[in-house]
């Protein structure tokens, strides 16, 4: 059974941060109208190389990365020439790629992965370099995320075959990152392009199952690669 006080800390954790992220914007800029200049709006899309980090996977079994994507919303609010507070929400695959075999009386699972959908709500501080129409910028801050989905599949020499099973009750609800990227923001006709690469490392375990062996321990590495447009 999930721990309650576990979802209950998750929660005051997202409303202390949003309530951070807040304070700061009108604490370090008292003096100024933060509606002055307008948001960017903006989405994006790109792939994801998703891994696990195990404590201890069984022996036999290596983790590898799994190609996912992402797709995202942006929202940009200015705070001063240089810097903006950047939130929206995106839809992700992330997971992980299990390489080798594991006996399981007479059945041996080999080539199995682990697929993992999320909903993240990042809250990041962008700086951008300078203010020509070739931007470098780089972000970073916490990445919330609600679990959507958790399936895990393998091929099976065994008389099952090839199976996918629903792993979702033995995962955390949330997930929480640090998020760094860095990117490149330039003009496209009447719009901003946006090219960036971004790394996010997972704080919270990814399963949180009782019943799992300590080994099975894991957070989420994320790197992404994403193409984008902001008006």
């Amino acid at each position: 059974m999930r721990s309650g006080v576990r979802v209950i800390g998750l929660e005051a954790l997202v409303r202390g941060i949003v309530v951070a992220a807040l304070a700061v914007a009108v604490l370090a800029f008292p003096g100024r109208d933060l509606h002055a200049a307008p948001p960017s709006v903006g989405a994006q899309i790109g792939v994801d190389l998703a891994r696990l980090s195990f404590a201890n996977l069984p022996n036999g079994i290596e983790g590898g990365f799994r190609t996912g994507f992402v797709v995202a919303g942006r929202v940009a609010f200015p705070l001063l020439p240089y810097l903006s507070l950047e939130t929206g929400l995106d839809v992700a695959t992330q997971g992980t790629e299990l390489d080798g075999s594991v006996q399981l009386g007479t059945t041996t699972l080999e080539d199995g992965r682990i697929r993992l959908t999320y909903l993240h709500l990042p809250l990041l501080a962008r700086i951008s370099a300078s203010a020509g129409p070739v931007r470098p910028y780089v972000k970073f801050g916490p990445k919330l995320g609600l679990l959507l989905a958790a399936k895990a599949e393998a091929h099976s020499t065994g008389s099952v075959g090839d199976f996918e099973t629903d792993i979702k009750d033995s995962a955390s609800d949330f997930d929480v990152a640090l998020q760094f990227a860095g990117g490149l923001e330039f003009p496209v006709a009447t719009f901003h392009g946006l090219f960036e690469v971004g790394y996010g490392l997972g704080l919270v375990d990814v399963f949180d199952d009782p019943e799992l062996p300590d080994s099975w321990s894991a957070k989420n590495q994320v790197v992404g690669i994403t193409l984008g447009l902001l008006y």
